[in-house]
Order: C-alpha cells, then sequence, then structure tokens
C-alpha cells in the first residue's frame, strides 16, 4: 500500500493513539474496512489459553473516570473481561458451560446449578426499554476543537480559543424501533456529548430545519400519530400514515434518492451504521462545523419578524450568519455498542456556565422528558455515573443511595448547612463574593401576564415557513419532494386523508399541490389563506455544492481476464485519494496470477449499486458460473450480448440513481449494451489516469443531477 495512502496513516495514527507502545490491532486490510475482529482467525480453532484480544485500531471506550468525575488513570482495559478463562460473575473459573447439571445424563436437571441459574438470569434481564423516540441509532466518539468564536457571547470554558473537548455523538432515526432499518424516510437526530471540564453539556438536536411542532404538551400526539398503529404495529418507521399529521419535511439528506433508500432498506438495513462506523476505521474521519446565529437580545424576543421562540420557524442565514465556532471529529468507534450507544443518556437540561435555556414551550417540556424517560430505561436516578455518562469535572453533590448507586459516598452530612462535615460542600463564588465557575441562571425580565392556556399570536404562522422552504429548493429537490409526497400519500388508505394533506400543500404551493393531486389521482383544492410572501434561503438547498472525497466507496467491477495492473494502479489511485475501494467480480477469492493479484470483495451475486458512490468498468467482464436464476434471481433476465445480466443491471440501476460511470479497457461495449450513451452526463470512457481525474471531479458534486430533470 502507497505510504501517501491517508486511510493508512490515520490507521497508524489512531492505533498508536489508542494503544500507546502495545501492538496495535490489525488496522482496514488493504484499505477496505469492515473487519470484525483485530486478528483474523485460524482454520483451526483455537486450544491454546489467551487473554482478551486488544480492540481494534478504530475503537475506544468511555474515558476512565470515577462514579465522581475523578481521573482514576485507568486503563480502558480494566473496565473490559480478563483472564483467559471462562469464569462465573464472581470470577469462578468454570469447566464447562454447554452442559446442565443433571442426575446422571438423562436425568432431572438440579436446583443446585448455581451456574445455569446465573447465566439464564442474566440472559434474561440483559435487555433495557428502547427509546419511546430515537431508538433506532449509532454513535461514535470524537473531539470537538473550539475556535474561540464564540467567546463574545459566553463564558463556556469549551468554547475558548483551542479548546479541545472529547465528545460522544449519536446519530438516530425518530420513530422506528430498535430493529427498524437506517435509510426510512424519517427525521434524523444528531446528539452530543461534550465532557466539558465545568460538566457535561448535552447538545441535542434533529437534521430538519424546523421542528414539527411549537409546545411540548404537543408532543406525545405527533410521536402517536407517527409510530404504527397500535392494533397491526405496522407501519414501521414509515410516513405513509391514516394518522394525519399537518406538515412534515420531507427532503431529508442529500445521500440517497428514494428508491436507493427502499432498496438498502432491504439488502442493507444496516447501511448508515455501516457507513460510519466503515469511515472511522478506514480514517476519512466524519467533520462538522458547529455554527451559531445570534440575535439582539430584546423584550419581545423577535427579529425581523420572526419569532426565536416558535420552534418550527427558522432565521434564513442571509439574514443572521452563521458563524462557525467548532469543529467536531468523530475518531474512534465504540467497543461495546450496549454499554456505551444504549446506555448513553442526553438531556437538554445538562448545561453548563455560559450557557442557558429560553423561553421556548417545546424546550421546557423536553426539560422535564429527558430526564424523566430515563428512570425507566436506565433504572433508576443514578444513570449518570454509568461510564458512557459520567463527567469529567469533579462531582460533589449530596443525592445518594437509589438503584445501581456505584459511587462509595464518604460523609455524614448530605445537607446544607451542615457542620459535621465541615461545611462541605460549599457554593461556588461564596467566599470571594463572585460567582465564578458556577452555573448562573439568567435572570431575564419575565413580563406580568395571565396563567392561560394559549399561544402568541405569532405561532399561528403555520405556513410562511414551508413556503420558504419550497421555494429555496432547487428544481431536482422540488421534483424530490413532490415525489415523497405522492409516494407516502399514495399509500394510505383513507381518501379524506389524502384530501386533507392536499389543503395542507395547497397553502404552501399551488405547484406542489397540483403536482402531488395529480399523482393521486385528485383534484387540486385552493388554498385557505393567502400565500406568505417568503424570500427564498438559498443556503437551505443541497444542491450545486462540493464535497470531501474522504471515505466515498467506489466499486470497481472486472473478470478474471483483465488486466490486472491496470485494476491494481485505479485501485491505488482511490485509496491515495482517501477512498474506499471495493473490487467486484464474478466469483471471491483472488484474481489475477503471481505479483499482479487483486482480492475481490464484493460478488455479483452480492453486489448492488447502492453500496456504492460511483463505479468503474475494467473491462468487459465474463459471466459467472452462477449466471441463472435458480442461482440467483438477479440473474434471471435474458443474457444480454456482453458480459453478466448482473452486471448490466447494476449499470443501469446506478445510471438511474444518478452516480458518476467511468469506463475503462474496452467497456464502452458495456455501455451499448445497456443502451447508455458514451460522454452524456456521468459517462466516462478513458483510460486509467483520465479516468480518475474526471472520476473524482464528479465525486466532489455527490451525484450527477443532470440526470434528474425537473418540470417545476
Amino acid at each position: 500500500m502507497s505510504e501517501k495512502n491517508p486511510v493508512k496513516a490515520v490507521t497508524d495514527k489512531i492505533a498508536g493513539a489508542l494503544h500507546g507502545d502495545a501492538a496495535p490491532a490489525d488496522g482496514p486490510e488493504d484499505g477496505v474496512p469492515g473487519k470484525p475482529a483485530p486478528v483474523s482467525p485460524q482454520l483451526v480453532e483455537p486450544t491454546e489459553p489467551v487473554h482478551p484480544l486488544p480492540p481494534k485500531a478504530d475503537q475506544s471506550g468511555p474515558e476512565t473516570v470515577s462514579p465522581t468525575g475523578q481521573p482514576t488513570g485507568a486503563d480502558q482495559a480494566r473496565a473490559a473481561q480478563s483472564g483467559a478463562y471462562l469464569t462465573t460473575a464472581q470470577g469462578v473459573r468454570l469447566p464447562d458451560t454447554d452442559h446442565s447439571l443433571k442426575a446422571g445424563p438423562r436425568g432431572p436437571v438440579l436446583l443446585q446449578d448455581h451456574h445455569l441459574r446465573e447465566k439464564i438470569m442474566h440472559f434474561d434481564h440483559e435487555r433495557i426499554p428502547e427509546r419511546v423516540v430515537h431508538a433506532r441509532g449509532s454513535a461514535a466518539h470524537g473531539v470537538f476543537q473550539s475556535y474561540g468564536t464564540a467567546q463574545a457571547v459566553t463564558k463556556a470554558a469549551f468554547l475558548a480559543r483551542d479548546t479541545e473537548t472529547p465528545v460522544f455523538v449519536r446519530f438516530s432515526t425518530v420513530l422506528g424501533s430498535r430493529g427498524s432499518a437506517d435509510t426510512v424516510r424519517d427525521t434524523r437526530g444528531f446528539a452530543t456529548k461534550f465532557y466539558t471540564e465545568e460538566g457535561v453539556f448535552d447538545l441535542v438536536g434533529n437534521n430538519i430545519p424546523v421542528f414539527f411542532i411549537q409546545d411540548a404538551i404537543k408532543f406525545p400526539d405527533i410521536i402517536h400519530a407517527g409510530k404504527p398503529h397500535p392494533d397491526r404495529e405496522i407501519p414501521q418507521a414509515q410516513s405513509a400514515h391514516d394518522t394525519f399529521w399537518d406538515f412534515v419535511s420531507q427532503l431529508g439528506v442529500h445521500s440517497l434518492v428514494w428508491e436507493e433508500a427502499q432498496i438498502l432498506a432491504g439488502v442493507d438495513p444496516d447501511f448508515h451504521r455501516r457507513d460510519l462506523f466503515d469511515a472511522i476505521e478506514s480514517g476519512a474521519f466524519p467533520q462538522w462545523e458547529l455554527g451559531i446565529q445570534t440575535f439582539p437580545d430584546t423584550a419581545e424576543q423577535m427579529f425581523e419578524g420572526i419569532d426565536l421562540l416558535d420552534p418550527t420557524k427558522i432565521v434564513p442565514e442571509e439574514l443572521a450568519p452563521v458563524k462557525p465556532v467548532g469543529l467536531l471529529t468523530l475518531n474512534a468507534n465504540p467497543s461495546n455498542f450496549f454499554a456505551e450507544v444504549e446506555q448513553v443518556a442526553f438531556h437538554t437540561g445538562h448545561l453548563v456556565p455560559g450557557i442557558d435555556a429560553t423561553d421556548d414551550p417545546l424546550l421546557a417540556g423536553r426539560m422535564f422528558s429527558y430526564l424523566d424517560t430515563q428512570l425507566t430505561r436506565l433504572g433508576g436516578p443514578n444513570f449518570p455515573q454509568i461510564p458512557i455518562n459520567r463527567t469529567h469535572a469533579p462531582v460533589n453533590d449530596m443525592l445518594r443511595d437509589g438503584f445501581h448507586q456505584t459511587a462509595v459516598h464518604r460523609g455524614v452530612a448530605p445537607y446544607k448547612p451542615n457542620s459535621l462535615d465541615g461545611g462541605c460542600p460549599f457554593y461556588a463564588g461564596t467566599d470571594t463574593g463572585t460567582f465564578t465557575g458556577a452555573f448562573i441562571e439568567v435572570p431575564v425580565e419575565v413580563p406580568a401576564g395571565r396563567k392561560v392556556r394559549e399561544a402568541p399570536a405569532s405561532f399561528a404562522d403555520h405556513f410562511s415557513q414551508a413556503r420558504l422552504f419550497w421555494l429555496s429548493m432547487s428544481p431536482v429537490e422540488r421534483e424530490h419532494i413532490i415525489a415523497a409526497y405522492t409516494f407516502e400519500l399514495a399509500k394510505c388508505y383513507e381518501q379524506a386523508i389524502k384530501e386533507r394533506a392536499l389543503g395542507v400543500l395547497a397553502n404552501i404551493d399551488p405547484e406542489l399541490c397540483a403536482q402531488v393531486a395529480a399523482g393521486l389521482g385528485l383534484p387540486a383544492p385552493a388554498a385557505t389563506e393567502p400565500l406568505a410572501d417568503a424570500r427564498p434561503s438559498p443556503a437551505l438547498s443541497q444542491v450545486g455544492r462540493t464535497w470531501p472525497l474522504d471515505g466515498r466507496v467506489i466499486g470497481i467491477v472486472t473478470g478474471q481476464a483483465m488486466d490486472m495492473v491496470g485494476v491494481n494502479g485505479v485501485r491505488q489511485a482511490i485509496l491515495d485519494a482517501g477512498m474506499v475501494p471495493l473490487v467486484v467480480a464474478a466469483a471471491g477469492g483472488v484474481l489475477g496470477t503471481g505479483d499482479d493479484t487483486v482480492t475481490v470483495q464484493r460478488t455479483f451475486a452480492t453486489a448492488r449499486s447502492v453500496e456504492f458512490d460511483a463505479l468503474v468498468f475494467a473491462g468487459v467482464p465474463g459471466a459467472g458460473a452462477d449466471a441463472y436464476g435458480a442461482r440467483d434471481a438477479k440473474a434471471g433476465a435474458p443474457r444480454p450480448p456482453v458480459s453478466d445480466p448482473r452486471v448490466l443491471a447494476l449499470l443501469t440501476e446506478a445510471y438511474q440513481h444518478g452516480k458518476a460511470l467511468i469506463g475503462l479497457g474496452g467497456a464502452e461495449a458495456l455501455f451499448e449494451a445497456a443502451g447508455i450513451s458514451v460522454g452524456e452526463a456521468g459517462v466516462v470512457v478513458s483510460d486509467g489516469a483520465q479516468g480518475m481525474r474526471q472520476l473524482m471531479e464528479l465525486l466532489a458534486a455527490h451525484r450527477v443531477w443532470e440526470r434528474f430533470p425537473a418540470a417545476v
């Protein structure tokens, strides 16, 4: 592998950082991530006792701090299993775990079998309630580096210049169960736990421009409306509901078109978490810039006519530019999914000095709900002591006892004032008359008013922001929004639900409503409210930008008779660009002979275009021995004049989804057989070096958008 290859360089760096002078675990083999264990197994089952293997180079666990936030200096391995022999939970070694203790080989099982009882008891209780929302998720460790640009608006220490703060970030869907697919049409959660020197700060958000509701009291309603119907437990994690809701953002992220998402839900429901984990293992560390918008602090809490307490509204970046305040980098995967990803607990009330809550009525309810949900899900009030939730700041609270108490508190006076414990703990700042280091609620002036169940008049605007969003989209994005509404509403059973939804769309935009109505075979209703005079915000569109190439997955389709020197050159060029090459051939194993060999990662039977960001066809591979319908249904199509029917399907599917297609070594015959014209947008036939340059130019736009004609 080339020394220029960033995949290998960064992987070696991770290994050194995580394991010090110890021998690092193996990284991605030949730049291809996904290796399940740190060491490849031998053909023969091991019999010589060995201690537990170290984690892979890309894995890490929670920092080793005590339940009260004190650094222990212990190696993370201290929290893992140890010893070479199987034991009970009490550390007693066991000679057998395959047979219950019985009164003779055919006799009854004896009650005194303590190992059986312990093993079954733990198995029966190894699950905890899944989250009511955001049950399906994955996460990774990382670091946040502050630029210092937020110091003018906050004293939060982790936002000081050049401060590095460990983080744990969880990505999730909202509606699906823990076992649902990653690629369903759903809102995505993005929750970040900052382990700051002043305590834990949780930043909890979604990937949509606006929230669904304005008041937390409606949260159970919208979630119940989107969850599976209680009688049949369907649809699972899908938007096509007869339980109608007023407005849902349908655009989603730029990664997948809808057909890709549907295919992936079947062939690889773990696609997004696999993509996250593989990117980190490959050294293509995902990064995000954290930005803030700031507004004048006025009594009415409005800005440019926009109510800042209404979570269904955004402030366009053109009115209040986003100020970048730091860079978030994810650089290590969890070492135990349950202990870290499932047990991590976020809470909007986990604040640090310099950051406070607003009067937003949605946030007020979430401040209660996030804390309340942990009592059942994590078994009591001591969930902050679970390793992944532990603060990195010293803890001296007066909270005691309860389920799962792992701290061993000292002293005899957990109350204030006290003299038996010398007055400890003291209030921050009492010695100097200042409150340096203490969390102080912002002393906001609260206007006099009546106690009512009402909303301000500004909350009655339900359509201006939805219209702003629609007008900000490019033509191709509008086409995808129309298709999304049409698809989901067409799957609803009740006609009245479809008509109600069209009534909502009519108040957003007449063209949007008309196009969706045409797809449903229904008349388009007239708007019931004047159309909002909204100015488009180009920052909301995702088309027209360029994106980094790091971590992109490129399929190299080839065959045994091809030039392996050329294939290796293409593969190396992809690696050197920080991308991941996967070789696709008729059968697994190795192609070529001698020094010119290439390992196959996918076969024509296992590959689908949705796994790849682009495809490179190195020549015209022959048909595989399994290219018939009884062995692989994808090969059941009429046999093409060239290659394998599954290669033609791979090519055609990638073309339909706007992927870049590069042909080398006579591959134009494949394109002709598929009815694809060489030279049209994103279809390139060239030599290796020129083809790779054009591939990278095309990938920067993520997709060949010209292949999606737009009529709106």
